[in-house]
């Protein structure tokens, strides 16, 4: 059963629908009531509400990867956690290909891309960076003790 609440008429309630709508879906997180509804999913039907949505959450995931790569490119042992990252760019990368790309534009979608790849690249330069001077820092603290 599909319930939507429309807008136009100033009766309170739900309105069933039978049918499927058209839209991107959005499941809401589990164990959340709102005043004593509990919510399956959401469906967004307007494209503009969609594509503002779906923008949204993609900037909001760019800032937590990003914050992600600061942390593990400040920490001195983490070599575990910068595959993980990596993976995790390639995860969310596949997700906006095959869940978000009909909500955005093709534009903002080859800049979103651009981003994931820029990130990417930048990361395992500057982690290669800092692995080769920790080595290099290594082999001199080694060097001057014998």
């Amino acid at each position: 059963m599909q319930y939507v609440i429309k807008e136009k008429e100033f009766k309170k309630g739900f309105y069933t629908f039978t049918e499927d709508l058209d839209g991107l879906e959005i499941k809401p997180k589990t164990g959340k009531e709102y005043e004593g509804i509990t919510l399956k999913k959401v469906v967004i039907c307007d494209e503009e509400l969609a594509t503002k949505y779906v923008k949204k959450i993609i900037d909001k995931k760019i800032e937590n990867i990003l914050k992600i790569m600061c942390k593990v490119l400040n920490e001195d042992d983490s070599t575990d956690d910068a595959v993980a990252v990596l993976d995790q760019v390639a995860k969310y990368k596949s997700v906006i290909i095959n869940k978000y790309k009909n909500y955005i534009t093709n534009k903002y979608y080859k800049d979103v891309m651009k981003k994931f790849i820029l990130m990417e690249e930048e990361f395992k330069n500057k982690y290669m960076y800092k692995e080769i001077c920790n080595y290099y820092e290594e082999e001199l603290n080694i060097g001057r003790k014998k």
